[in-house]
């Protein structure tokens, strides 16, 4: 570090830096004996030059801890700030307000310790949830680092939700139409994980039928028949859990099993009457259909 200026004067030699240093900054100085103007006592004695002697650093910390980074995970939300902080100074629930999908939930738990505040809300916040946070400096316990020097209130600040998706996929309808029966899920399907036709049973009035292709897109899970059903057939499907390629949501969740669901049969009819007969008596003339 650059040297900007030099007194002697006293008992003691004062050197003035270009530049402060911060508190708990590990300071050393060294000193040669110059051919000019040596460090020396009224009676021109020389002053030993010296190596790396440790200096005390004395220097004051009067600047705030500052927020670096916010986070949740589930029901732990997370303030980073760039120093440590006291960490027998833990704000009060009321200090802050968390909004998830702009809506505030309950805070249940305030910590301060090394250099974060963990947050402890009352529920787990889902993937994909929009979080931010606000905070004021309260009157008593506020964060502050170990210098006592208060952290800054903030406003809406933007919380990066890095919860995990673990809730499997959950099937909500099941429904035919001809060939094609669909299963229904509550979210996105991972769509290069296509079960196997033998993972699903189809019967058709009680008797099973073939199933010939299986495709998992969106939300859905598409049957394909090798043969349609016909308007007013009772259909089931149920599916096992395969080895590989289950269905799964895009998080890997398995989706799970299910026995003899109902399909409703939106099967429409198309087919034409056929004449069958046709008699006579007398006058009328009746062919059913």
């Amino acid at each position: 570090m650059t040297v900007s200026g030099v007194d002697a004067n006293g008992s003691t030699v004062t050197l003035t830096l270009a530049n402060p240093v911060n508190p708990g900054d590990v300071v050393t100085i060294s000193y040669v004996v110059p051919g000019s103007n040596p460090v020396e006592d009224v009676a021109g004695n020389n002053a030993a030059a010296f190596s790396n002697q440790a200096v005390t650093n004395n220097t004051l910390d009067t600047t705030p801890p500052t927020l670096t980074a916010a986070a949740i995970n589930g029901s732990t939300l997370t303030l980073t700030y760039d120093e440590a902080l006291n960490g027998g100074s833990d704000p009060a629930t009321g200090d802050y307000v968390v909004k998830v999908n702009g809506s505030t939930v309950t805070v249940s738990g305030v910590d301060a310790n090394g250099s974060t505040v963990t947050l402890t809300l009352s529920n787990p916040v889902n993937p994909g949830d929009v979080v931010t946070i606000s905070y004021v400096v309260p009157g008593s316990n506020p964060v502050e680092d170990i210098a006592g020097n208060d952290a800054a209130a903030f406003s809406n600040q933007t919380v990066t939700n890095t919860t995990g998706d673990t809730t499997p996929p959950t099937l909500t309808t099941a429904a035919i139409n001809g060939n094609t029966l669909t299963l229904t899920y509550d979210e996105a399907l991972n769509g290069g994980s296509d079960p196997a036709a033998g993972d699903y049973v189809v019967k058709v009035n009680g008797s099973t039928v073939t199933v010939s292709g299986v495709d998992a897109n969106g939300s859905t899970v598409s049957l394909t028949l090798a043969n349609p059903v016909n308007p007013g057939d009772v259909v089931t499907v149920s599916y096992v859990v395969p080895g590989s390629n289950p269905v799964e949501d895009v998080a890997g969740n398995d989706a799970a099993a299910f026995s003899n669901q109902a399909v409703t049969n939106n099967t429409v009819d198309t087919t034409p009457p056929t004449l069958t007969t046709a008699a006579i008596n007398g006058s009328t003339l009746t062919y059913p259909c």
